[in-house]
């Protein structure tokens, strides 16, 4: 989910060329017109200043922030606050819902799962050691919740080498000396047992997972995304191919990525933070660039794209740092601002319907 030669991608087609100035427009023409909709389908609970949005169906969905989640089974027409926490320790980290009986809330020093909805959370034993040993960063199940990954990081002592010339205090300990090593733990029984997975050695932590299926995936780690096309039995480093990439970007890049939208088994784009964009036509296993970090200019000072998904090969919508949605209609080589409402998160249930959510409300977009 991190932010160029520019890949044009069409179906069984890949051509990457070093782009101009000229093949990326700068937001200096109108929007082109599309089918999409936006309305607003209801109000939202009082409460956050910024919130995060879930849903797991056009009816069910769950709105909140680090304290509260509230749900809703009637598309925003009521809502119901199943989870709070005002205790220290017990804010919400992440949150990963499975259908509409199943989830699980993973908050600084617990994990907690739900199999009625949210009417009641049991603490369940955490995938990672917790500190001092390790951490528990994220947490995602495939459909039907069966087959689940977790992330974060396990300590490991530092090399010479290492004390020698420091760690980032993100990822170190200096007092035990001691710096975090990523680390994957997988179940297939919905998360009553887990295993270790074996990743490449490096430092850092796993903070999130996208699958596209039960064996296909990305793992965003500190030192770049991870790609699996076995459920996670092998997990390696994707390729940014030197052909199409930017040669800055193959030596010393240290953006994280922040979003990924698969299409189908083939077809992805991947976002880092400083509004990067990649392209990938196998699946996630290599990458060309399609958008560098200033080739689009938005009408805003955040200017880059923090989530995106795509419809089709052409079709796709992409919030900012800010809050703007955009769109593109030419596979993500131009975005078009189509609001001037701001969003906080944006949720697609399939490749037709997705919601945006702000405290002005809950709009569906399709």
């Amino acid at each position: 989910m991190t932010k160029r030669t520019l890949c044009t991608i069409a179906l069984g087609l890949l051509v990457c060329a070093a782009p101009n100035q000229s093949d990326i427009i700068k937001g200096s023409r109108p929007p082109e017109q599309t089918n999409f909709r936006l309305r607003k389908i209801a109000d939202v609970p009082s409460g956050p200043n910024s919130y995060e949005l879930h849903c797991v169906s056009t009816s069910v969905c769950w709105v909140g922030d680090y304290l509260k989640q509230w749900r809703t089974d009637d598309a925003g027409q009521h809502w119901a606050l199943n989870y709070s926490s005002l205790a220290d320790g017990n804010q919400i980290s992440a949150v990963e819902y499975v259908d509409a009986q199943v989830g699980w809330i993973l908050t600084l020093k617990k994990l907690l799962k739900t199999e009625d909805g949210g009417k009641t959370w049991l603490e369940q034993p955490s995938p990672l050691a917790d500190y001092p040993i390790g951490e528990l960063r994220t947490i995602k199940f495939s459909d039907g919740g069966r087959i689940g990954w977790a992330g974060g990081g396990v300590y490991r002592a530092l090399t010479k080498s290492e004390e020698r010339f420091g760690m980032p205090p993100n990822i170190s300990d200096p007092q035990s000396h001691r710096v975090l090593k990523p680390a994957v733990a997988y179940t297939e029984n919905g998360g009553k047992t887990w295993a270790p997975q074996s990743i490449p050695y490096g430092v850092g932590r796993v903070s999130a997972f996208t699958f596209f299926n039960e064996r296909q995936g990305l793992a965003f780690e500190s030192s770049g995304p991870l790609y699996t096309s076995n459920g996670g039995k092998q997990w390696s480093y994707v390729d940014f191919k030197k052909s199409c990439t930017d040669q800055k970007r193959l030596e010393g890049y240290d953006m994280q990525p922040v979003d990924v939208s698969f299409l189908d088994s083939e077809n992805a784009w991947l976002l880092f933070e400083d509004g990067r964009m990649t392209r990938s036509t196998d699946g996630g296993r290599t990458w060309c660039d399609l958008l560098g970090p200033t080739m689009v200019k938005f009408s805003s000072d955040r200017n880059f794209l923090k989530q995106i998904h795509f419809l089709d090969l052409s079709h796709g919508f992409g919030l900012t740092a800010s809050g703007l949605l955009q769109e593109t209609n030419d596979g993500g080589k131009t975005w078009n601002q189509v609001e001037s409402a701001k969003f906080d998160d944006m949720f697609f249930v399939d490749e037709h319907v997705g919601f945006l959510v702000s405290r002005e409300g809950l709009f569906r977009i399709e």
